[in-house]
């Protein structure tokens, strides 16, 4: 384990174990008939890690059989609860709500109702319910759902371009068309197709202008995306995960993000955008999976890519 688990709270002692009292804090041990509807019971926001100062930024719950093992062989059941931090360093956002994704779609169900098949990918998401207890999409699981669908559903994809001539909306295209995928390009907003994965390429004054892709502007507790542009869309300012100004980036800053409406649940809609046209081919040129792998969306400044939320 990390060294924040012996590290990162008031009255730690590095190096040595944690005392009784602490470990009887954090942990909880129940005795149950069965082990079904679990560990979906054990879902909360998970606030209380962080309302001790004094305890672990982790919970431990166990549950076991009061007969014994059962014919598959349990006796136990166990869930740690972690913010994030503990688990991938101080350069992730402190997360703690955890919710299940598939394919970077973020799921209504529990995890032991989502039917997992062959060559999909699953995203455990534990995050800070400050600014938004709702991240509709992600992009940190590309070349997904292009790849292989939502839900079962492989759609078709259609790259969308402020100019179709563009350099970056060519490589958008061909970046897909290197993973196998037949995807078509066109102007945006020139044509509705519903159940159609869309990817719209362009500066974000031209962009915003799509009823999806303009929840970004309304901030992360609307759209999931933990970025604000500016009115005149020339600015970016990343946030953390309270939803609080980290810093804020100007011409050549480019943004590959993903989100959804939440009323009705629609498909996602990407976007690779940017300040200015020097912003958007920096975006489409991180279009890759090393780039945006495990982000929420991905803010990109000097030729490097940030991760959003931005940690403080």
């Amino acid at each position: 384990m990390r060294l924040e688990l012996t590290h990162g709270f008031v009255g730690a002692r590095p190096g040595y174990p944690f005392p009784l009292h602490i470990l009887e804090a954090i942990t909880s041990v129940e005795e149950v008939d069965s082990f079904e509807g679990y560990p979906d019971k054990w879902l909360s926001s998970s606030q209380d890690v962080f309302q001790q100062p004094d305890l672990p930024l982790f919970r431990v719950m166990a549950a076991n059989l009061k007969g014994g093992p059962d014919s598959q062989g349990r006796a136990s059941i166990i869930q740690v609860r972690s913010a994030h931090c503990l688990l991938e360093g101080s350069d992730a956002a402190l997360l703690t709500r955890s919710q299940t994704a598939n394919h970077g779609i973020q799921s209504d169900k529990g995890a032991t109702a989502v039917r997992v098949r062959t060559g999909e990918r699953v995203w455990w998401d534990f995050h800070d319910w400050g600014a938004s207890d709702d991240i509709p999409a992600v992009v940190g699981q590309y070349p997904e759902p292009f790849l292989h669908g939502i839900g079962g559903r492989k759609l078709p994809t259609r790259v969308e371009c402020v100019d179709v001539k563009d350099p970056a909306c060519d490589e958008v295209q061909g970046d897909l068309v290197d993973f196998g995928l037949p995807a078509s390009k066109g102007q945006v907003g020139s044509s509705f197709v519903q159940d159609t994965l869309r990817i719209l390429v362009g500066p974000w004054v031209a962009v915003r202008e799509d009823n999806t892709a303009g929840l970004i502007a309304k901030g992360p507790g609307t759209s999931g995306v933990y970025v604000k542009p500016s009115a005149d869309g020339r600015f970016f300012a990343l946030l953390d995960q309270r939803g609080r100004v980290t810093r804020t980036l100007g011409p050549g800053t480019g943004l590959i993000a993903a989100t959804a409406a939440k009323d009705d649940r629609g498909d996602p809609v990407w976007v690779v955008t940017g300040t200015d046209e020097a912003g958007v081919q920096a975006a489409a040129g991180a279009l890759d999976e090393g780039a945006l792998n495990g982000k929420f969306a991905v803010v990109i400044s000097g030729g490097k890519p940030i991760g959003v939320p931005e940690a403080r």
